[in-house]
Parts: C-alpha cells; sequence; structure tokens
C-alpha cells in the first residue's frame, strides 16, 4: 500500500475509535454515529483492499484525495460540536447553557457531512471499483505478482578482485574496525557496525571485506546481504558451497546447518552479515556459529540500535558518523559514475566512444534509476515500510522543521500529542509518543544531536494563498505580519508554525487576525507578540508557544481554551506570566511566575505534568520571604524547571511531587538545599549556576 494511503486507514481506524468513545449522546445522535462509524469502516476497507494493485487509475488518487478530505471534515465537525457542549455545560448561565445547548446538534451536521461528503464517495466506490473479481480497475499498465524470489537480495561469496573498492574514499572507521577484527579472542567475537541509512556501512564493511590484512588473516571470507526478506535455506546453501566445493545433494535444512556449523568448526573465517533487520534473523545464524572457534570474526552491519546492541552485549555497536562534505562528494561520485562506467563500457564495442557518451548523458536519468537500491530514497523507504500508520504520521511530521534545525524532543512530543497522531493503547499520551520517539530512533530515522532531535528531511510550506483554502497546515520561514497582512483564507488550517532564522516583530494591527477557525497549534517562538493574540474562539487549540513582550497576566480569555494541553508564553521583559482559570486537559506551562506558584495552580490545572517556574522575587507571593513551603500537590507533574528565581529555602516531600522523575534548577544563587524527600521517585536531576559554597 502506498504510503498516503496506509496512513489514512490509520487515520480513519482512530477516528472511528474515537466516535466509540462518545456517550451520553442523545439516540438520534447515536444512530447518525453508528451510521458513520460503519461508512467509514467501508472506505477504510475499500483502501485495504488496494494493497495488491501496483498501478492505480487517476479517478483512485482522486477518490483516495475525496476520503481524506471527508475524514479531517468528520474530525473537525466532532471535535467541534464536543467542545461547544462542554463549553455549555460549564457555564453557571442557564439560558446561556440552553441556548449554546438548542443550537449545538451532532446528530444533524454528522448527518448532513454523510449524505453530502461521504455518500456520494461510497456510491461512486461501488459504481466505478467494483469489478466482478473485486480488484480496482487501473488504466495504467495491468497488475502482475512479484516473484517473492526476485525482492530476495542475492547472497555471495565475494571474490578478492573489486577494482570499484579500490577508489572507495579512505573512511577513517576502517582502522578501528580493522582492529577489533585482530584483536585475541577466547571465543568467537562478533562486532557490529550502526548507522542511519546513507552514510555508507555497507561500503566500509566491503571495503574491510577487500583489505589486504583482513584477506590474510581470514582465508575463508563470506558476505551475506541479509536485507528484509531473508532466506535462511538459501544463506546455508551459499555457505555450504564455499565450504564443500562438491556441494550437497538435496540436503535437508537440518543436514545444512549440521554442515555449516562443522564446517565453521576448524575454519578461520570472517562472516559479514550486511543489512540485518530483525533479531530473528541474526539468532538463525547465530545457532549455527562455532562459538568456540576464538580465531574467527562476525560483523553485522545494521541500521537498527537494538540489533547493533544486542548481537554483542559485552561491546559497544561502532557507530558511523554523519559523513563529511568531501567524503559525501567523492562517494557520490562513486556511485553516480560507476553506474554510467558500467553503461559505457557495456556498449563500447557496439558504437563509437563520442556517440557512447551521448547516449549515455541523454538516458542518464534512465540509467540512475535502474539500480534502485542505491538510491537513497529508496534506501529510507525500506525502514519507512516497516513504520505503523501512527509513526509514519509521527516521521512525516519532522519535515515541518527547517533545515539544519534542532528539534527539542519535548516540543516534538508536544507537536504529535496536540496533532492528534499519539492514541495510546496504555498509559499516557507522552509514553505513547516516547516510545514513537525511540523507535523512530533505534531504526536510524532520528538521530539525537546533544538532547535534541535533527530532523531527516525538509519540505517547502508556504503555500501561494490561492491554493491556502486546501491546505492543513502553514509552516513559514519568512515575515508573517506579510503573510497575514494579505488576508490569507485557511479555513481548513490545523496548524500554524513559524520559524524564522532571526527574531521578527508581528506588525500589533495582525495580533487579532488569526484566520484559522479549527487551529490546533500555534506555534510561533521565533515572532515577537507585542500582548497576547486573540484566540477567543479558537477552541480546537491544544498548543501555543509565543514569545510575548508584555506579559504579567495570561488573559481571561484562555479560560474558554478547553482542549490546551500545551502553553508556553515566552515573555522577552518580564517573564512572569500569571495563572487564569485553565481547563483540566493542560499538561504542560513554561515561564510561569513565582507569584502564581501557589494552590489555585493545581486546582486550576490538576493533570500538568510540566512545569516551568521563572522570574524574580516580588512581596505576599508563594515564594514569601524567599522560601517555597510546598503545601500543596502536584500529584501528575513529571517534570519541574526552576529557573532565575531568588528562592533561597526549599521544603517539599515525595506526597507534593509523587510522579516527579526529572528536575531541572537554573541560575538559582540563593538555593541553600534541594529537598531530600523529591529524592524518592527522582531519575535526573541537572543542577545549573546555583549557590557557591
Amino acid at each position: 500500500m502506498a504510503s498516503g494511503e496506509s496512513i489514512l486507514v490509520f487515520f480513519l481506524q482512530i477516528l472511528n475509535e474515537e466516535l466509540r468513545n462518545y456517550r451520553g449522546l442523545k439516540n438520534g445522535e447515536q444512530l447518525e454515529l453508528d451510521l458513520l462509524g460503519n461508512e467509514l469502516g467501508r472506505l477504510q476497507a475499500f483502501l485495504q483492499d488496494s494493497v495488491a494493485v501496483r498501478n492505480k487509475s487517476q479517478l483512485f488518487g482522486e477518490t483516495v484525495k475525496q476520503i481524506r478530505e471527508v475524514a479531517y471534515e468528520v474530525e473537525d465537525t466532532i471535535e467541534m460540536c464536543s467542545t461547544k457542549k462542554k463549553a455549555a455545560a460549564k457555564t453557571k448561565n442557564l439560558f446561556t447553557r440552553f441556548r449554546t445547548s438548542f443550537s449545538i446538534s451532532i446528530a444533524k451536521q454528522i448527518k448532513t457531512l454523510r449524505e453530502a461528503k461521504v455518500k456520494p464517495i461510497l456510491d461512486l466506490i461501488d459504481k466505478d471499483f467494483s469489478n466482478v473479481d473485486g480488484s480496482i480497475p487501473s488504466t495504467s499498465e495491468p497488475f502482475t505478482e512479484i516473484d517473492s524470489d526476485q525482492s530476495i537480495m542475492p547472497i555471495t561469496v565475494l571474490q578478492d578482485q573489486s577494482d570499484m573498492l579500490d577508489k572507495v574514499v579512505d573512511f577513517e572507521d576502517e582502522a578501528t574496525i580493522i582492529k577489533y577484527l585482530m584483536e585475541p579472542k577466547d571465543k568467537l567475537d562478533v562486532i557490529s557496525i550502526h548507522g542511519m541509512a546513507g552514510l555508507g556501512k555497507t561500503t566500509l564493511g566491503r571495503k574491510i571485506f577487500q583489505e589486504k590484512t583482513v584477506r590474510q588473516k581470514f582465508p575463508l571470507r563470506i558476505w551475506i546481504a541479509v536485507t528484509q526478506k531473508f532466506d535462511s535455506r538459501v544463506a546455508f546453501l551459499k555457505i555450504v558451497e564455499a565450504l564443500i566445493p562438491e556441494g550437497m545433494h538435496s540436503p535437508t535444512d537440518q543436514e545444512l546447518a549440521t554442515a555449516v556449523r562443522l564446517g565453521l568448526a576448524n575454519r578461520k573465517f570472517l562472516l559479514v552479515m550486511d543489512d540485518v533487520w530483525t533479531m530473528k534473523d541474526w539468532e538463525v545464524i547465530k545457532k549455527i556459529l562455532p562459538e568456540e572457534n576464538k580465531g574467527s570474526r562476525v560483523l553485522v552491519i545494521s541500521r537498527i540500535w537494538n540489533i547493533a546492541t544486542q548481537v554483542n552485549i559485552r561491546r559497544e555497536p561502532h557507530v558511523m558518523r554523519n559523513l563529511g562534505e568531501g567524503t559525501s562528494l567523492e562517494l557520490l561520485k562513486l556511485r553516480v559514475f560507476g553506474i554510467l562506467q558500467y553503461e559505457y563500457t557495456k556498449t563500447r564495442a557496439i558504437i563509437g566512444v563520442k556517440e557512447n557518451w551521448s547516449t549515455v548523458y541523454e538516458n542518464i536519468n534512465k540509467i540512475l534509476e535502474k539500480d534502485q537500491d542505491k538510491l537513497i530514497s529508496n534506501v529510507l523507504e525500506m525502514s519507512y515500510n516497516t513504520l505503523s500508520g501512527d509513526m509514519r504520521l509521527c516521521f512525516l511530521y519532522t519535515g515541518l522543521f527547517p533545515e539544519n534545525y534542532e528539534i527539542p524532543a519535548s516540543t516534538l512530543i508536544q507537536l504529535w500529542i496536540a496533532e492528534g497522531f499519539i492514541r495510546p493503547r496504555q498509559g499516557s499520551f507522552e509514553e505513547a509518543a516516547e516510545k514513537i520517539l525511540e523507535d523512530l530512533i533505534n531504526k536510524s530515522l532520528l538521530i539525537v544531536t546533544k538532547k535534541n532531535l535533527d530532523q531527516v528531511k525538509t519540505w517547502k510550506h508556504e503555500p501561494p494563498l490561492s491554493e491556502l483554502h486546501t491546505f492543513r497546515r502553514i509552516c513559514l520561514h519568512s515575515d508573517p505580519s506579510k503573510f497575514l497582512s494579505e488576508k490569507p483564507n485557511g479555513p481548513l488550517i490545523r496548524s500554524f508554525i513559524c520559524f524564522l532564522e532571526k527574531p521578527s516583530d508581528l506588525d500589533p494591527m495582525h495580533i487579532s487576525t488569526i484566520p484559522f477557525d479549527v487551529l490546533r497549534v500555534m506555534n510561533c517562538k521565533s515572532v515577537r507578540f507585542e500582548e497576547f493574540p486573540k484566540v477567543t474562539g479558537l477552541i480546537l487549540l491544544k498548543h501555543i508557544t509565543l514569545s510575548i513582550d508584555k506579559l504579567d497576566v495570561l488573559p481571561k480569555q484562555m479560560s474558554q481554551l478547553l482542549n490546551l494541553r500545551t502553553l508556553i508564553p515566552l515573555s522577552w521583559m518580564r517573564r512572569r506570566s500569571g495563572m487564569v482559570k485553565a481547563c483540566e486537559n493542560l499538561h504542560t506551562l513554561s515561564r510561569l511566575s513565582p507569584k502564581s506558584c501557589k494552590l489555585a495552580l493545581t486546582k486550576r490545572a490538576p493533570n500538568l505534568k510540566t512545569l516551568g517556574i521563572q522570574g524574580p522575587q516580588v512581596e505576599e507571593n508563594a515564594f514569601s520571604g524567599y522560601f517555597w513551603n510546598v503545601d500543596y500537590d502536584f500529584p501528575e507533574l513529571q517534570f519541574l524547571l526552576i529557573e532565575k528565581a531568588d528562592v533561597a529555602n526549599w521544603a517539599a516531600s515525595a506526597t507534593h511531587f509523587p510522579k516527579l522523575r526529572w528536575l531541572v534548577i537554573k541560575s538559582c544563587e540563593r538555593l541553600q538545599q534541594i529537598p531530600e524527600g523529591l529524592a524518592t521517585n527522582l531519575e535526573k536531576l541537572e543542577i545549573e549556576n546555583i549557590r557557591k559554597v
């Protein structure tokens, strides 16, 4: 299934699950939701059935696009109605509550959606995509089943000669791996190489495989290209061919395994397993390896971190470094011109030299496409295809960030949750998001730099205004004042994100012109607002990160944002954001002033998990007299940052912070000590620039 279709299937699945979560609805509302759920299930089944079709028609693509749009519209409608009903239920004004409840009819809006949007798509599918054999018609070439054996990379015993490898750029990593190979060991030793796709792991392995001292030390050298479709029988047969020239006649799997084990027991060998994807594949080979053969080595190459670490728990994997510009260019030359040289040589005897190179030049794109396994997009696709639907959404979302931008892990997690990508089966949203982040890093699709993530690819997200009405997310890399001055119409926009190289001031006239009614994410850290923007009416907002010049107390309008989970007001001047009556869903609050850190905070935001306290001392606040006596609880708080506060004494126990795992203290020069009771559950403590004793 194409990546877009698989993601859409996942989206329909979680949308259907969301529909089943609604309880206490009127009979008419429940009936409409049930009917809608069944129809979404039919759309999901249609997309799943398309998995076997390789070449799809233009009509199919248009249908998928319509399904995507209607799924988004269903989600917007349900969430908007639900939020308005929650707000009405909380108001004390009975007339307002009755009027709002009467005006919001989920049943009516869902019925309109079903009849106007969903039913026409289902009718189209029934009419144009229901052949006798149940297949989806295509105007392109007929579908042909792929022979599974053809997709298995060949398993070969490499020969000593290789002109190409002699020209490979000299990797600094080579000496390290060769050193490991030459070390004396009591038993068979396993060495692993890890790195993301495209860093040259296989190229490094091949060069080591052909290096002179390695050839001298290991007379028997075997290379196995494992890949995602590993066939252990084919692998054993190839090893047996290297061990027993006359081969074996129709051996069973057990006979093959025995022959390999006995044949390797008394031979000094180097076995390279390239591109290992699962521990299961490694275990198959491991079982037949003679552990007591102390002179031999196994080199495992993998982009999966867990595999690289588990094949030998006594030795850390050798991690490939990012290639320098010069090395990358040399490697690119070898790959591209190696292909072209092959094409030139293949037809040199048929046509003249000049004519031959002209032919190569005219067909360069087709030639490069022939070597599919060397194209980086296809290499990354191998990792991408192993991801689940939610992981694909989260990975593709990193493309919003500009090139060379360091993504704080906490920010990425907050945005994933706010976008609705995370659906925990158990545990919290944060825990589910952290697991996805860990898996993406493990599969080498994201790389860690310090505590941040460096994105893998970038997209351009500044569409022309004429197309804005079709977009769901906007990512600006230029002045937002100019963009807003053109009065953009974005009725479907869910995310408004700004990444600027230098901070930019927003023209005050645009503070009240955020024209995106279904906005869920507003992340404008690099844009300076004169005051808090008018977000009244943007009731679906879940994430707000803003830089504000003057901010003492958050505006009362914030109390209307019942879905808000993350609030990070970055005040450039006073940094003293006070609390208002917040929503129950608020999980992250940063830059809170000391005077607001009191009992009212825990009542207004009972589910707070991340809290940042920042600002100087003032007189009748929670830190009165430079003493913070915590006599109220933060039941869900896991991360606490205290920065540039004048507190000198701090009294608290584990009961006040029962789930606190991470504590950061920065520039609190008066602080004398940290309460011992907090150490009960604490996993990480960071201290920077505090009182000198």
